[in-house]
């Protein structure tokens, strides 16, 4: 897959269970094909992200602005292969922008940890989303659950420049998306799926 938008999606508590009875946690975001090039990752909160590492590589994509409760990059990474890592990745990757939950900072050119040896973007505005001209129609319209205690989905919802007081830490730069706010309050195991009552129309 080349050159696509994967985006505002919600993905909770991914697992198969194996040969043994054994529930393995897998990465919500998983591209599992060969050299997943130049796609964007764009608004989706889920456990993690992995570009391929068993079918082939994956480069040139663009993650911005995500949402995980979990690590975001593991450099140089072989999955189950006996290779060593990748020495040179960490020192050739490309950031900018990189919210650094060990500083609490963004961190562009000017602010750049000590002892990194990634290359890093000049400090720069970045717009609310980088495929869309404005907020998007399944933001707009309130579904039938929306309340004062369980307000809409806010725009942008997701990003340093983004401040939800209700949370803290890394969390109070993060507001619910639509998939996620569906999934909260429509009772959905079980039962046959209504769009009309859950997505923003």
């Amino acid at each position: 897959m080349s050159g696509s938008v994967i985006a505002y999606n919600y993905v909770t508590s991914p697992y198969t269970t194996d040969a043994s009875g054994r529930n393995n946690i897998l990465a919500g975001l998983n591209p599992h094909y060969p050299q997943n090039f130049q796609n964007l990752y764009e608004g989706n909160e889920a456990n993690k992200l992995l570009q391929e590492n068993i079918w082939g590589s994956g480069d040139h994509n663009t993650v911005c602005p995500n949402y995980s409760n979990s690590h975001i990059y593991i450099l140089a990474y072989y999955y189950d292969c006996n290779m060593g890592n990748d020495p040179l990745v960490y020192s050739t990757l490309l950031r900018g922008g990189n919210y650094d939950v060990f500083s609490g900072t963004t961190v562009w050119s000017s602010n750049v940890p000590s002892g990194t040896g990634s290359q890093y973007l000049s400090s720069q505005g970045l717009p609310n989303s980088l495929y869309l001209s404005g907020r998007p129609a399944f933001f707009n319209t309130d579904p039938a659950w929306v309340t004062a205690s369980t307000p809409a989905a806010a725009w942008p919802p997701i990003g340093n420049d983004v401040t939800n007081s209700a949370r803290t830490g890394v969390d109070r730069y993060v507001y619910d998306i639509p998939a996620k706010l569906c999934y909260l309050n429509i009772p959905a195991k079980g039962t046959q799926f209504d769009s009309s009552k859950c997505y923003y129309k």
